[in-house]
């Protein structure tokens, strides 16, 4: 989304009218219009009084999400193991053997190997 989009879409959201946001920020509706449609981009003072009046950030309105909501990293690896249909006892046993490849894979970095465990 483009800031005109996001303009309308946070002044939709707050059950604003362009006249409301125009007489708020010292312009005309049609100067907001502009904004609303793209045909100008409001400066970053007026961009910074937008975000004000709507209650979020000038990085929001430009489309970048804003660093009050957390958001969610995903782990690569958490796709690649789906447990959710394994009985408890077969997830244990995942579990179990997981950390035995662990403790191997630790063993042969350190190229100490006991005897009986094979190197793959």
């Amino acid at each position: 989304m483009n800031i005109a989009e996001n303009l309308r879409k946070f002044r939709i959201a707050s059950n604003s009218s362009q006249a409301f946001i125009a007489k708020k920020l010292n312009i005309t509706r049609q100067a907001y219009n502009h904004y609303e449609t793209g045909r100008r981009e409001p400066d970053y003072n007026t961009l910074v009084e937008i975000a004000k009046i709507f209650g979020t950030t000038p990085d929001n309105i430009m489309g970048f999400p804003d660093d009050s909501t957390p958001q969610k990293k995903e782990n690569p690896s958490s796709n690649m193991l789906d447990m959710g249909e394994l009985s408890e006892e077969s997830r244990k046993d995942l579990i179990k053997q997981f950390e035995l490849l662990k403790m191997r894979d630790t063993l042969q970095n350190a190229n100490e190997l006991p005897d009986g465990i094979k190197q793959s």
